[in-house]
């Protein structure tokens, strides 16, 4: 026998505690969920920035050796860098990087 009595009868308790309990079983869902989700989201944010990081100062090279040389020369640095950034950039995009695992 149960705290709500007669099992027979479906009464506004049993329906209240089967409805709060199987709330906090979604309830749980949704917390192991979003954790996951959160961790996903840190993982790429981490990511994104030691992406974006070495691009900054890859700027400050050039930008520094546009100044400090003549066009051609800028040009070749700059072109030389979009290369290298491509060639890195879209194996990884198609992922390279589960093969390095």
């Amino acid at each position: 026998m149960c705290f709500w009595g007669n099992e027979d009868v479906l009464s506004y308790d049993k329906v209240l505690y089967l409805w709060l309990k199987n709330y906090t079983i979604i309830n749980r869902w949704i917390i192991r969920w979003w954790r996951r989700m959160i961790g996903y989201f840190i993982q790429g944010f981490v990511l994104g920035i030691a992406y974006v990081a070495p691009i900054g100062i890859q700027n400050l090279y050039v930008i520094n050796s546009a100044l400090s040389n003549n066009k051609l020369r800028a040009y070749i640095i700059t072109l030389i860098i979009i290369f290298f950034d491509i060639s890195l950039a879209v194996p990884w995009s198609y992922g390279l990087g589960l093969a390095v695992r």
